[in-house]
């Protein structure tokens, strides 16, 4: 993505939610299309973390997160077919599968920023982490049943 975006942040929010929501769709309507389902967070992170060099780690992280998290409940919302406990398994595991390169992604954009301090970035990373922890605590169950 070309540097030039770095003034227009809606733009690239904008870009970076379409693709979450173009990952919901696509997993309603074509359900065995694992690769962009399984990756998608990873390329809205990538776009907005790109786009968006020049803010806090602190927001980085809670994007990532937010990106993240949306793409999950998309799927398991709109995702083909009725969930039970082992589909959830299945849910589960494409959220972890897309939430490995989401973070080595979110590593690239927060530790090599020379422009803010070491806590600064360990707690964008640590945001990051404890809101994937509470969403998996609080919502590890969610979609299961829906028709």
């Amino acid at each position: 993505m070309s540097r030039s975006m770095n003034k227009h942040p809606i733009l690239i929010l904008s870009a970076s939610l379409g693709i979450v929501l173009l990952n919901g769709l696509i997993g309603h309507y074509l359900p065995l299309s694992l690769v962009l389902i399984l990756f998608s967070p990873s390329f809205a992170t990538f776009n907005m973390l790109d786009g968006l060099s020049d803010i806090n780690p602190l927001w980085r992280g809670f994007l990532t997160f937010l990106l993240a998290s949306l793409s999950d409940v998309g799927l398991r919302f709109y995702g083909y077919g009725i969930i039970d406990h082992e589909g959830l398994d299945w849910y589960n595991s494409f959220l972890f599968f897309g939430l490995i390169p989401t973070f080595g992604l979110l590593l690239l954009s927060v530790l090599p920023d020379k422009k803010v301090t070491m806590i600064m970035k360990f707690a964008g990373i640590a945001i990051f982490l404890v809101m994937i922890f509470g969403y998996l605590h609080f919502f590890s169950d969610l979609g299961v049943g829906k028709a």
